[in-house]
């Protein structure tokens, strides 16, 4: 039984580490989107 518990407190931290380390992958590629060009005054909304 505690074999058990110990093996799901291991998985849940190396879940946590592994999306920590693809949250830190993705932030310098949400860095790099930039924003829509609008043509004249209209709303980024405008053009669908």
């Amino acid at each position: 039984m505690q074999i058990g518990q110990q093996a799901i407190v291991m998985m849940y931290s190396e879940t946590f580490y592994i999306l920590a380390i693809a949250l830190l992958a993705c932030l310098p590629l949400a860095l790099l989107l930039k924003t829509p060009r609008t043509h004249g005054g209209e709303s980024p909304s405008a053009g669908h």
